[in-house]
């Protein structure tokens, strides 16, 4: 072989001999592949049941561990009890606003209904216009208050939600760290799953 021959030939085997090698040989797992960490939710817990030991086998969708947050549970409640309240004052507004403006029609009947007096009729109708207006705007005021406290409901709902902790994949429970009654922060690392 020419040495010209052997430079061109040398760097093309050794590329071929690390090209087999890489398709042959699995790829690493980094030590976090092993593991998937189940974890507390965003707030603080209470453990109120533990439904696995360390070791067993689970698949997806089992139910793992109940939490319960009394934070969660305030929360809720108060944002559904200021919903209630909020639709009770839209009631109550709307209903103010159609007695209001059945006095208003009622004490002035002929006068609304005469082509006579127009600068009184005017003025009534006028002054019929200002209520609704102020009436609509506090409705509308209420009304996004509204939307604004399902999007809270909505979220302390989710939050509920997250208290129940399932299987994320088939696997085994590993590092089980918590049991009945423990109280955990936020984001505490519960256990740990080994996915099959």
């Amino acid at each position: 072989m020419s040495r010209k021959t052997t430079i061109y030939t040398l760097p093309i085997l050794l590329l071929s001999l690390v090209l087999g090698y890489l398709c042959v040989t699995p790829p690493l797992k980094k030590k976090s592949d092993k593991y998937i960490s189940l974890k507390v939710p965003l707030i603080e817990v209470k453990v109120v049941d533990s439904y696995v030991r360390t070791g067993e086998p689970v698949k997806q969708g089992d139910l793992l561990f109940s939490l319960e947050s009394p934070t969660v549970n305030k929360n809720l409640w108060l944002t559904l009890d200021e919903i209630s309240n909020t639709k009770k004052q839209i009631l109550a507004l709307q209903q103010e606003k159609k007695a209001l403006l059945r006095i208003l029609k009622n004490d002035h009947p002929k006068t609304l209904n005469s082509s006579l007096d127009t600068k009184m009729k005017s003025a009534i109708e006028n002054e019929m216009q200002d209520i609704r207006k102020s009436f609509n705007e506090k409705e509308q005021a209420l009304k996004y208050q509204l939307d604004d406290l399902r999007e809270d409901e909505k979220y302390w709902r989710s939050l509920k939600e997250s208290l129940i902790i399932l299987a994320p994949k088939d696997g085994k429970i590993s590092h089980l760290k918590v049991k009945k009654g423990d109280y955990l922060e936020a984001e505490t690392v519960i256990a740990q799953l080994i996915p099959k």
